[in-house]
Parts: structure tokens; sequence; C-alpha cells
């Protein structure tokens, strides 16, 4: 895995918000482009992976995992236009699945990438006051080549 192309941390502390990048963020300009495509923005998306939260029991609430990016080398990060969420509501009793939007029920979910997307990306991690503790959970994003 090229750790270049790769985020995770644990969920922050109930009533929290956590940015995720490396010093430059993920970066999506021509890293590790060669010959032809070289100059060129990378083509692909990022794949979000969250394990089950089982403190996450309200179903009114909901965790989120929002892409952000910057055009100014990684000085100001901002959400997308447009915005890139994942949600992760609660589910009384049992806490919330591992999300995934595949039929297969593969344990992630790939955010699509918007236009002309260049420049270092992250992810915001946040968990509202009122959900239990989530900083077991690990969320990792893996950028994933067209």
């Amino acid at each position: 895995m090229n750790k270049l192309l790769h985020l995770e941390s644990h969920f922050p502390r109930s009533g929290g918000g956590l940015f995720v990048g490396t010093a430059d963020g993920l970066h999506l300009g021509c890293m590790g482009l060669e010959g032809d495509q070289a100059g060129s923005l990378r083509k692909g998306h990022l794949r979000i992976k969250v394990p089950p939260l089982p403190n996450n029991i309200d179903p009114e609430l909901a965790v989120t995992v929002t892409l952000m990016h910057t055009t100014d080398h990684g000085r100001n990060f901002q959400i997308t236009v447009p915005m890139i969420r994942l949600e992760i509501p609660g589910v009384a009793g049992t806490g919330s699945p591992a999300p995934s939007n595949h039929i297969e029920g593969e344990p992630w979910v790939d955010f699509p990438t918007p236009s002309g997307l260049g420049g270092a990306i992250g992810i915001l991690l946040m968990v509202p006051q009122e959900i239990g503790d989530c900083t077991d959970a690990l969320a990792e994003a893996d950028w994933v080549d067209d």
C-alpha cells in the first residue's frame, strides 16, 4: 500500500471533530503519474472504511466522514463542492454496522470525487456530543485509481 495515498485515524471523542491528512494531505496532483499522464490530475475515488460503531445507538444522530480539499498547498482545507459526506446514523440497541455501498456487503464506501479535484485532500471525522465513545474505531481512507 502506498502510504502517501492512505489516511487513517481513530474517531474523536463525543462532541469532537478531527481533520485527518498527511503533512500535505492526500495529494491528487500528478503524484505517481508518469509518461503521457505526467502533469495530469489523478483520476479515481476515495474508499472509506469505518468499522461497526457499537456506541452509536441514537437513530436521530449520525457520525460523519466528510471529504475536504485545499487549493493552497494545505494551508486551508474546506468542504468540497458538491459536498461529499458519509453519514452513519445510530441504530438503537446494537449500534451502527460498518457502512457499505456495495451489493457484496464489502465494508467500505466509495466516495466520488468532484470533477477537476486536485491538490491535497483529507477527511473530517465528526462525532455528535450525545453519541457514546467511538474512539476505538479506526477510520481509513484509500485512494483508488479509476
